[in-house]
């Protein structure tokens, strides 16, 4: 039994290791064996529904999202394998695994629309949690302080006070990198196609124009909300009005 139990922990553990996340082993309850379990052996319906429980249970970690999206993916469910893979990178922006993972799922989608590509400066700051842009405010703001201090009490007082006035600035970067990466991590805007096939209306109302058919997977920006009917964007630009039930936002 104590074999079978190690045997498991070693498993999630090699998967979370695989795809260059922190499990958090210490955080979860036994259930994720479970999960783990079911993936290796092929019962990827068994294995989502597991780590479904986990996070109705309050746990948010992106390997579980990750390996939830690969559950998803495996058994055919490309529009929330893409949800998954969305959740996942939101709570790690770095991970090249889950990337890799959403490049080649979106590769499978059946409409294929250019996204806009992010700033790559924006995207190093993205990397960054919030609270630690936080602490880097912090600390600069203390130490141009303790620079202020010096340069009106000791000689030299122009290196000090450029000092001072250069820790000001990383401190007022860091707060607008604070902000900015928090409200990218929960901006509820971002939504996925989990239906097969719908269709966007050019108003929220069946007997109107059609604009076009959309597929699972495929990422919209939510403009609007009129209920049940929610105006979304596509990245080529096209607007319309299709059911909130169609979509699912990104941001729980």
């Amino acid at each position: 039994m104590k074999k079978d139990t190690f045997r498991r922990q070693l498993l999630f553990i090699a998967i979370c290791l695989s795809v260059g996340l922190p499990g958090s082993f210490g955080r979860l309850p036994g259930s994720w064996s479970k999960a783990a379990i079911a993936y290796q052996e092929g019962n990827y319906g068994e294995a989502a529904n597991a780590y479904q429980t986990l996070l109705r249970q309050g746990y948010r970690d992106p390997a579980l999202y990750y390996n939830l999206g690969q559950c998803y993916l495996r058994n055919g469910e490309k529009g929330k394998a893409v949800l998954a893979f969305e959740r996942a990178l939101r709570l790690k922006p770095g991970a090249k695994a889950i990337k890799t993972a959403l490049v080649q799922v979106r590769g499978e989608l059946t409409d294929q629309l250019a996204e806009k590509e992010v700033f790559a400066p924006l995207e190093a700051v993205r990397r960054i949690a919030p609270a630690r842009w936080a602490l880097i405010a912090i600390i600069a703001l203390s130490t141009g302080f303790i620079l202020w201090i010096l340069a009106q009490r000791l000689d030299g007082k122009r290196v000090f006070r450029i000092l001072a006035g250069g820790c000001t600035t990383l401190a007022i970067f860091a707060l607008a990198s604070a902000g900015y990466t928090d409200f990218m991590e929960n901006d509820p805007r971002q939504a996925i196609v989990i239906k097969e096939a719908t269709t966007l209306f050019q108003a929220p109302d069946r007997k109107s124009p059609e604009i076009r058919q959309i597929h699972e997977g495929t990422k919209v920006h939510v403009a609007d909300q009129l209920a049940p009917w929610a105006k979304i964007r596509l990245g080529n630009g096209d607007e319309g009005w299709l059911t909130t039930t169609d979509i699912e936002r990104i941001v729980q």
